[in-house]
């Protein structure tokens, strides 16, 4: 774990920022599983988590509940669920194998959508939660 100043006070666990599309969770069933807007979600998942294991060198595993803040930069305005961005996040943080389960996140602390903003961006923190 990294030393972040804060002497055993919630250490820094996982950081991320990233200039690319927010891409909201897609809603699998049997029947979608390989559509067009599933496979997109799932490689935006896949890519994210080998942003956050590539930002976060030397990070073991952990299984302590964790605290999340994050904010989602999207360039275009329509309308976007907070929640199913959050939910793709969760999966990445996940199969990037720095988390568990996605369930260790019991406190979230600021989640922040931003919309028609140039460039995209996700921003990242995450701490043990106390």
């Amino acid at each position: 774990m990294r030393d972040d100043g804060n002497h055993g006070k919630n250490p820094l666990i996982i950081r991320l920022y990233a200039d690319i599309e927010p891409i909201p969770k897609a809603r699998m069933t049997y029947r979608s599983k390989w559509s067009g807007e599933a496979k997109k979600s799932l490689v935006y998942q896949e890519s994210l988590a080998w942003l956050i294991r590539q930002q976060n060198p030397g990070i073991k595993q952990t299984n302590k509940p964790l605290s999340l803040t994050v904010t989602f930069g999207r360039t275009d305005r329509r309308r976007c669920d907070l929640k199913n961005l959050i939910a793709a996040l969760e999966d990445a943080l996940q199969f990037s194998g720095l988390i568990k389960d996605d369930c260790q996140i019991t406190e979230y602390r600021r989640c922040k959508l931003e919309l028609g903003v140039t460039p995209p961006f996700i921003k990242m923190e995450i701490k043990e939660s106390t």
